[in-house]
Protein backbone atom coordinates (compact mmCIF):
# COMPACT_ATOMS: atom_id res chain seq x y z
CA UNK A 1 0.00 0.00 0.00
CA UNK A 2 1.65 3.63 -0.80
CA UNK A 3 0.40 6.46 0.92
CA UNK A 4 -1.26 9.35 -0.36
CA UNK A 5 -1.93 12.89 0.16
CA UNK A 6 -5.26 13.12 1.47
CA UNK A 7 -5.58 16.33 0.21
CA UNK A 8 -4.03 15.68 -3.35
CA UNK A 9 -6.60 17.57 -5.42
CA UNK A 10 -5.14 15.44 -8.85
CA UNK A 11 -6.93 12.39 -7.91
CA UNK A 12 -10.85 11.85 -7.82
CA UNK A 13 -11.78 9.20 -4.91
CA UNK A 14 -14.82 7.63 -4.78
CA UNK A 15 -16.22 6.15 -1.70
CA UNK A 16 -19.51 5.71 -2.51
CA UNK A 17 -20.60 2.07 -2.56
CA UNK A 18 -17.55 0.63 -1.20
CA UNK A 19 -17.18 -1.64 2.12
CA UNK A 20 -16.03 -0.95 4.88
CA UNK A 21 -14.35 -3.70 6.18
CA UNK A 22 -12.80 -2.04 9.34
CA UNK A 23 -14.15 0.48 11.82
CA UNK A 24 -12.09 0.20 14.86
CA UNK A 25 -10.70 2.43 18.02
CA UNK A 26 -7.58 2.35 20.26
CA UNK A 27 -7.20 5.51 22.56
CA UNK A 28 -7.48 8.77 20.45
CA UNK A 29 -6.83 6.76 17.14
CA UNK A 30 -9.47 5.55 14.61
CA UNK A 31 -8.76 2.72 11.37
CA UNK A 32 -11.03 2.97 8.97
CA UNK A 33 -9.95 -0.16 5.71
CA UNK A 34 -12.14 0.48 2.77
CA UNK A 35 -12.97 -1.91 0.10
CA UNK A 36 -13.69 -1.14 -3.89
CA UNK A 37 -12.78 2.62 -3.73
CA UNK A 38 -12.30 4.20 -7.00
CA UNK A 39 -9.80 6.11 -7.81
CA UNK A 40 -10.19 8.74 -11.11
CA UNK A 41 -12.30 6.31 -12.79
CA UNK A 42 -9.84 3.65 -12.26
CA UNK A 43 -9.60 0.13 -10.98
CA UNK A 44 -10.55 -0.92 -7.57
CA UNK A 45 -8.27 0.17 -4.46
CA UNK A 46 -8.06 -0.44 -1.04
CA UNK A 47 -7.59 1.99 1.16
CA UNK A 48 -6.73 2.62 5.07
CA UNK A 49 -7.37 5.99 6.60
CA UNK A 50 -5.83 6.04 9.70
CA UNK A 51 -6.81 9.45 11.89
CA UNK A 52 -5.14 10.07 15.11
CA UNK A 53 -5.28 12.85 18.24
CA UNK A 54 -9.24 11.95 17.34
CA UNK A 55 -10.88 14.92 20.18
CA UNK A 56 -14.64 13.75 19.33
CA UNK A 57 -16.91 11.08 17.97
CA UNK A 58 -20.71 11.52 16.74
CA UNK A 59 -22.76 8.79 16.09
CA UNK A 60 -26.09 10.04 14.50
CA UNK A 61 -25.56 13.22 16.47
CA UNK A 62 -24.86 11.82 19.59
CA UNK A 63 -21.17 12.48 21.48
CA UNK A 64 -19.95 8.62 21.84
CA UNK A 65 -16.39 7.29 23.25
CA UNK A 66 -15.83 4.40 20.74
CA UNK A 67 -16.59 2.70 17.62
CA UNK A 68 -16.75 -0.21 15.92
CA UNK A 69 -18.57 -3.04 13.30
CA UNK A 70 -22.04 -3.06 14.24
CA UNK A 71 -22.93 -6.01 11.60
CA UNK A 72 -21.19 -8.29 9.24
CA UNK A 73 -21.23 -5.94 5.93
CA UNK A 74 -20.98 -2.25 5.80
CA UNK A 75 -21.84 -0.11 2.62
CA UNK A 76 -20.43 3.05 2.74
CA UNK A 77 -22.76 6.02 1.64
CA UNK A 78 -20.67 8.89 1.74
CA UNK A 79 -17.49 9.07 3.00
CA UNK A 80 -15.34 13.02 2.98
CA UNK A 81 -12.97 15.01 4.84
CA UNK A 82 -12.18 18.58 5.24
CA UNK A 83 -9.66 18.86 7.56
CA UNK A 84 -9.99 18.54 10.64
CA UNK A 85 -13.39 16.26 10.59
CA UNK A 86 -14.06 13.56 8.42
CA UNK A 87 -17.63 12.34 8.25
CA UNK A 88 -19.10 8.55 7.45
CA UNK A 89 -22.37 7.83 6.58
CA UNK A 90 -22.52 3.72 6.14
CA UNK A 91 -25.79 1.12 5.96
CA UNK A 92 -24.60 -1.97 8.46
CA UNK A 93 -26.21 -5.29 6.91
CA UNK A 94 -26.97 -8.11 9.36
CA UNK A 95 -27.32 -11.19 7.40
CA UNK A 96 -28.40 -12.99 10.51
CA UNK A 97 -31.21 -11.37 11.09
CA UNK A 98 -31.84 -9.26 7.92
CA UNK A 99 -31.85 -5.82 9.01
CA UNK A 100 -30.00 -2.83 7.76
CA UNK A 101 -29.21 0.34 9.42
CA UNK A 102 -27.64 3.48 8.29
CA UNK A 103 -25.48 5.52 10.66
CA UNK A 104 -24.04 9.03 10.09
CA UNK A 105 -20.49 9.44 11.91
CA UNK A 106 -17.94 12.18 12.42
CA UNK A 107 -14.66 12.09 13.69
CA UNK A 108 -12.79 15.42 14.93
CA UNK A 109 -9.06 14.55 14.69
CA UNK A 110 -5.46 16.29 14.48
CA UNK A 111 -3.95 13.86 11.27
CA UNK A 112 -5.23 11.47 8.60
CA UNK A 113 -3.08 9.49 6.70
CA UNK A 114 -4.73 7.72 3.69
CA UNK A 115 -2.81 4.84 2.38
CA UNK A 116 -4.25 3.33 -1.40
CA UNK A 117 -3.13 -0.11 -2.71
CA UNK A 118 -4.59 -1.66 -5.80
CA UNK A 119 -7.04 -4.15 -4.94
CA UNK A 120 -5.86 -7.98 -5.46
CA UNK A 121 -7.94 -10.15 -7.42
CA UNK A 122 -10.69 -12.02 -4.78
CA UNK A 123 -12.70 -15.27 -5.34
CA UNK A 124 -15.99 -14.83 -5.71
Amino acid sequence: MKQMSAADPTKKISFHDSSLAELSTQGDHIRLQVEDVWIDNDNCYDALIDLSGVRRIVRDGEVVNTVGMEAEDARVLALEWSDPSLRLVVTWISHSTHTDETRDYTFDYTALVLKVGKQESRPD
